[in-house]
């Protein structure tokens, strides 16, 4: 329907009169049983009482059988017209076009099948300057046959109807719609399929079942008993608003309504779900450990505990079990509060402890000193402390006194620890049968006869061996002859390492380690 006036009184704004819409999207193969009246046109705005009721939408009407016979007969279901002016107010609509279903093998003689919008109502302006709004047209109607194409003697009408016209004005909008729309043109449908039944007038209900309770997080499904369409709301937290069971996850206390829909009726039906809040934990957060050793877990805030998987740990059960796992684990933990419960992982990372490696035993003439070195972890501790230039050292000097085993241990940066011992024997060097070699500190590899080479005078050894390296660990020297010499090559200034390792005369292989410093 038409408005009164533009922006005067208490009604201001543009609201023409908007035509019918057209329902032919509702008619398918596919979407049997819809059938639709047509509407009536919308009422104009009215305060003076001259806008005349809306123009009745038509109805539907089946013609059926197997054979019709017509003479130039017409069906109608028209929306009607607003067929006079309205003075000062807003214009009505013209109502829609309504159905006509016909299903048939053959017709004989001429038939017309109307399904004609209404057209809208026109104002009088009564020679003022003022733009009262007329009336929409109505929207054309359906006709359904089931021939499979267009016959000669059968004629449809679909026609929209038309808005109404402003008359009479001194403004602009004279002989216009004054924005006022038309109605939307209706359709013909042919080889249209519909299913008939003898059932026409049912009960239909809907039921959801008791309310629910769930913990925050759960979800829960909703069941609709009965329908072929649904639509839920409200919708936020719903798998699938639509659907005849949806998952429902609210994070709070939710109640929903559910419009149930058969092809012939809507119902109605709601379901509580009440949500409850479940335990907050607190738990031994991700940790480590040494390789062999146990550790305690805690947790708290529930009122029941259940940790899996049940492998390396003391109790199952309880809030602080004690595990010992022997490579990387992730440890579940579920609890409970009432009907609620959380589950949340603690990770353990298994460290290894390092490989301590301090070379072999050694057998040494008295007072003899000797450089001991041991890798495989970040920090060391040598006991006893006897003999030893450094406990805390990587390449600790020994001087031979007594017959005596060190044990060094050594940790990694996670304070995981390995093991490894040195024993030193002491031989006497005056005995010319037993085995004894003299090694230098220094040389002078200048070319000027003295000291120009580092070797190492020894005698009653076997198995020999002897490795010389920089300071960062490269090896510039090997040799197997205990009458080697090493002229330092290229080699520049400064401190160099050497392992030497041979077999003494009493059948005792021996590590020896030390350094030596070239100097040119």
């Amino acid at each position: 329907g038409g408005e009164r006036i533009k922006n005067i009184l208490s009604c201001p704004g543009n609201y023409p009169g908007i035509g019918g819409a057209d329902l032919s999207l509702f008619y398918s193969n596919t979407l049997k049983n819809k059938i639709f009246m047509g509407g009536s046109g919308g009422c104009g705005h009215e305060n003076n009482g001259f806008s005349a009721v809306s123009g009745a939408g038509g109805g539907i009407a089946f013609i059926i059988g197997k054979i019709i016979k017509c003479n130039n007969d017409s069906i109608f279901s028209k929306g009607l017209d607003i067929p006079y002016y309205c003075d000062e107010d807003g214009g009505s609509g013209g109502g829609a076009g309504g159905v006509i279903v016909l299903k048939t093998d053959s017709v004989y003689g001429k038939i017309i099948l109307n399904v004609k919008g209404g057209f809208g109502q026109s104002v009088d302006n009564s020679a003022k300057n003022e733009c009262y709004g007329p009336g929409g047209g109505g929207g054309g109607g359906v006709i359904t046959t089931s021939f499979k194409k267009k016959v000669i003697n059968v004629l449809y009408d679909t026609t929209a109807g038309n808005a109404g016209i402003t008359y009479n004005s001194t403004g602009s909008c004279n002989n216009t719609t004054n924005n006022a729309t038309n109605g939307s043109k209706g359709r013909v449908f042919y080889n249209y399929i519909y299913n008939e039944s003898p059932v026409i007038f049912r009960k239909f209900s809907v039921t959801l079942g008791n309310d629910l309770t769930i913990c925050k997080g759960d979800s829960v499904q909703l069941n609709a008993n009965q329908g072929v369409s649904f639509l839920w709301r409200p919708s936020y937290n719903l798998s699938d608003s639509t659907s005849k069971n949806p998952l429902a996850k609210p994070d709070t206390t939710t109640t929903y309504i559910v419009r149930a829909y058969d092809s012939c009726a809507y119902a109605y039906d709601t379901v509580k779900v009440t949500v409850l809040q479940p335990p907050h934990i607190l738990h031994t957060p991700d940790t480590s450990i040494c390789y062999g050793d146990t550790l305690q877990l805690y947790v708290t805030g529930g009122t029941s505990y259940s940790w899996s998987p049940p492998v390396a740990i003391s109790n199952t059960f309880t809030d602080s079990p004690k595990v010992w796992p022997s490579s990387d684990s992730y440890y579940v933990i579920r609890s409970t509060n009432g009907n609620c419960a959380v589950k949340d992982t603690i990770r353990i990372k298994v460290v290894q402890a390092p490989l301590v490696k301090a070379g072999r035993d050694t057998s040494l003439c008295a007072g003899d000193k000797i450089l001991i070195h041991v890798s495989g972890a970040s920090r060391y501790i040598w006991q006893p402390n006897i003999n030893i230039s450094d406990t805390t050292s990587a390449d600790p000097e020994i001087t031979a006194v007594n017959n005596i085993t060190y044990t060094v241990t050594g940790y990694n940066a996670t304070g995981c620890s390995g093991t490894s011992k040195v024993n030193i024997k002491i031989h006497s060097c005056e005995d010319t049968t037993s085995s004894a070699i003299i090694i230098p500190n220094v040389f002078t590899p200048n070319n000027d006869g003295i000291n120009d080479s580092f070797e190492i005078a020894s005698k009653h050894i076997t198995d020999f061996a002897i490795l010389i390296f920089n300071r960062w660990g490269q090896s510039v020297f090997t040799s197997t002859d205990p009458n080697f010499k090493w002229s330092g090559n290229n080699a520049p200034d400064g401190i160099y390492y050497f392992k030497l390792n041979y077999t003494n005369s009493d059948k005792i292989a021996v590590e020896n380690k030390g350094v030596v410093t070239l100097i040119r």
